[in-house]
């Protein structure tokens, strides 16, 4: 899939844009909505959230700016996303979730409900009896491996708790 085939409006930076195969698939207000790692010449390039009605009805939607989005959960008429950005200076993630009732308007308006920092980035969440719990984790690409990499992170796998009542 072209990306100009998602969103006719977002020209293909460069022959060979692709979207690789969806991260997550949900179903939210008669949609379905997909994360997809995107790629060029089989190198990771972005993560883009879309918005599917039919073949005739889909696109890109906006996305926090620099966030990346990782995983979607829905609770009553609200769609929530998990987002990561990297800090600039490398050593960490910016993790967030957001909300909102509407991803047919454009610009999607999102509303930030949390986010918190840390060493690695939250690929997953739930929420759950009045907390979230998020799973850290890391991108890997067999492409480029840093050099001395051994991949042991310590952070890997660890399940983070907070409360949030407002759902």
């Amino acid at each position: 899939m072209f990306r100009s085939d998602v969103d006719p409006n977002v020209p293909d930076r460069l022959h060979g844009y692709v979207a690789g195969g969806p991260i997550r698939v949900i179903l939210f207000d008669g949609a379905t909505l997909y994360v997809f790692n995107t790629t060029i010449y089989g190198m990771p390039r972005d993560i883009i959230l879309v918005r599917v009605r039919s073949a005739e009805d889909k696109y890109a939607l906006n996305l926090p700016p620099g966030a990346e989005p990782r995983d979607m959960i829905v609770r009553g008429e609200r769609l929530l996303l998990l987002t990561a950005t990297p800090l600039e200076n490398g050593e960490g993630f910016v993790n967030a979730v957001f909300a909102t009732k509407d991803v047919d308007s454009l610009p999607v308006v999102w509303t930030e409900l949390l986010r918190f920092t840390s060493p690695i980035l939250a690929r997953s969440f739930e929420h759950l009896d009045g907390k979230f719990y998020f799973g850290l984790g890391f991108d890997w690409n067999p492409n480029v491996i840093p050099p001395g990499s051994t991949f042991d992170e310590p952070f890997a796998g660890v399940i983070l708790s907070v409360a949030f009542e407002g759902l």
